[in-house]
């Protein structure tokens, strides 16, 4: 039934496509009950806009420059922050090959971790990264990581907005290794530009992939948003946190969303630009045109990328790969002075 309901909702049959999910879901199967995709559901998320829309999480915390040609954004717990901040944020300064901001939004941030902040944004450039965090009541369960994974897309509207720029949203578990003139380029005019990993994937939940999304800061950009924030939010407030929320809130969002204006534009991003660490017969070779060495760390096989290069070129020489692992000794606090692999 979810093979038909995938299908038909990718038909554009999306009335017949819901019907199915929602018999898929109660046989159990995840994350069909997300599958919410008819016009009927769609319009009703509208109606409750003011409801959904209120008491959105405040971004406490230093906002950065508006001078950057691009803000590079991304969100994590402080789990994630401590494994990837100074990777991301290095690696995104070094490579980027355009003026940008490295803006880090971390959820329900312990008070220690705000030194670290500290420590970031001074060893790479107060005027370079900024941070911001929330305080969100959530499970101790494995259900709070979908939150992280939504985070971004409540509080993008507001980043777009505040800088007035492009944005590149990214995940946080990654590296930046190439110009991001390459992304911008295959993002042409487009209001959103999003990967779109496997051509014949035909489950709605990964059409889209979340790993990089770049913005323009148009009306168009901010419509699809909404629309996002909405389809998440409904699940959320309904503590519905399944998996792949926010990759079905964009398939629902741009493919599905009854009167959405003709003139948004929403373009695909090659997915050459990225590389997922493990998929590949020698990892730490990065071939030309990637920009996005990904380590996909909830995938256990490739938690090992955190203690070989490229990513061990990007931290802090105090830094540990792993907490308790050896002290690595091949990378100072400032930039990389080689680029990865060589």
């Amino acid at each position: 039934m979810r093979r038909l309901g995938s299908l038909l909702a990718l038909s554009g049959r999306h009335d017949e496509a819901d019907a199915c999910f929602q018999i898929s879901a109660r046989a159990g199967l995840a994350p069909d009950p997300l599958m919410r995709l008819s016009g009927e559901f769609l319009s009703a998320l509208e109606r409750d806009r003011d409801r959904l829309l209120a008491g959105l999480p405040a971004m406490e915390g230093e906002w950065g420059n508006t001078r950057a040609s691009i803000v590079v954004f991304a969100c994590c717990d402080a789990v994630y922050f401590r494994k990837f901040a100074w990777a991301l944020c290095s690696s995104t300064l070094r490579n980027a090959g355009l003026d940008c901001l490295v803006h880090i939004h971390v959820v329900n941030p312990e008070p220690t971790l705000h030194a670290e902040m500290e420590r970031l944004r001074t060893g790479l450039g107060a005027g370079r990264i900024a941070c911001t965090w929330e305080y969100t009541p959530l499970p101790e369960d494995d259900s709070a990581k979908t939150y992280y994974a939504c985070a971004r897309f409540l509080h993008l509207p507001r980043v777009i907005e505040r800088y007035a720029r492009p944005v590149l949203a990214l995940d946080m578990d990654l590296l930046v290794v190439g110009g991001l003139d390459l992304v911008t380029q295959a993002a042409g005019d487009n209001d959103l530009a999003i990967i779109r990993w496997h051509e014949t994937r035909w489950e709605p939940w990964e059409y889209f992939y979340a790993t990089a999304l770049l913005l323009r800061a148009t009306p168009g950009t901010l419509s699809i948003l909404q629309r996002v924030t909405l389809f998440v939010r409904h699940f959320l407030l309904r503590e519905e946190r399944i998996w792949f929320l926010d990759q079905i809130a964009l398939f629902a969002a741009i493919k599905c969303w009854p009167g959405r204006d003709p003139r948004e534009r929403v373009g695909l991003l090659p997915p050459a630009l990225a590389m997922l660490y493990g998929f590949h017969e020698r990892p730490d070779e990065i071939p030309a045109g990637v920009v996005f060495w990904v380590v996909g760390y909830s995938l256990e096989d490739n938690r090992e990328a955190l203690t070989r290069r490229p990513f061990t070129d990007y931290l802090p020489q105090d830094q540990d790969a792993q907490p308790g692992g050896p002290m690595l000794q091949s990378a100072g606090v400032d930039l990389p002075r080689q680029p990865p692999g060589d």
